[in-house]
C-alpha cells in the first residue's frame, strides 16, 4: 500500500523544475540537477539561490527555492531548467547560496553531493563535485571538476557503489527510486 502511495506520488513530479525568475526573451538553456545527501535538518524556512558562472560571462542568480518551498528534500535528485541570454562559455563553477530567516530554532543543514550543469544547445556536460554540508547563510563557490579529479578510485567506487545499490537493491531501491526509472 505504502509503495503505491509512493509511486502515485512520485509520478506527478515533473522530471524537471523550470525556474520561475528565467526570463522568457533568454533563449540559451542550462540544465542543472542537485544531489542531495540525507539530512534530517533540512528546513522549509530557507531561499536557495543560485548562479552559473562561465568562462566568457557569469548568469543571473536564479532561486531555486522560495522559503516555505519544500523542492529540495533530503536524498533527492532534482533537475531545474536555467535560461541565460547568452552562452556562458565554459561553465567553471558554481555559486550556491543560503538564505534563512533569522530564526536560531529551525537549523538550516543540507548535504550537497555533486551538481551536475548540461549546456543543452552544444550538449555538453560538467561535473561539480562538493561533497559538503551548506549551513544557514552561507555562500558557497565550487569549482568544476577536473578529468582527473572525476577517475579517482574513491569517486568511481562511491557512483558505482551508490548507484549500483540505488538501481539494484530490493529494498534501498523502493526508497529511492528515481522517476525516470518507472518506465
Amino acid at each position: 500500500m505504502w509503495a503505491k502511495k509512493m509511486d502515485i506520488e512520485t509520478e506527478t513530479q515533473k522530471c524537471f523544475i523550470e525556474v520561475c525568475d528565467n526570463i522568457p526573451t533568454h533563449n540559451y538553456r542550462y540544465y542543472v540537477t542537485l544531489y542531495l545527501g540525507s539530512s534530517m535538518f533540512t528546513s522549509r524556512k530557507s531561499t536557495i539561490l543560485l548562479t552559473l558562472i562561465g568562462s566568457e560571462n557569469i548568469g543571473n542568480t536564479h532561486i531555486l527555492q522560495n522559503t516555505g518551498e519544500d523542492i529540495l528534500t533530503p536524498s533527492s535528485v532534482r533537475s531545474f531548467l536555467i535560461t541565460t541570454e547568452s552562452s556562458l562559455g565554459n561553465v567553471i563553477g558554481v555559486r550556491l547560496l543560503c538564505r534563512t530567516e533569522s530564526s536560531r530554532l529551525f537549523k538550516t543543514t543540507w548535504h550537497l553531493q555533486r551538481i551536475v550543469v548540461r549546456d543543452l544547445e552544444i550538449n555538453e556536460c560538467c561535473f561539480v563535485l562538493c561533497n559538503c554540508w551548506i549551513n544557514n547563510n552561507s555562500d558557497q563557490y565550487f569549482k568544476v571538476a577536473s578529468y582527473k579529479d572525476l577517475h579517482t578510485f574513491y569517486r568511481l567506487f562511491r557512483f558505482k557503489s551508490e548507484n549500483y545499490l540505488r538501481d539494484r537493491h530490493l529494498w534501498v531501491s523502493m526508497f529511492t527510486m528515481r522517476s525516470w526509472q518507472k518506465e
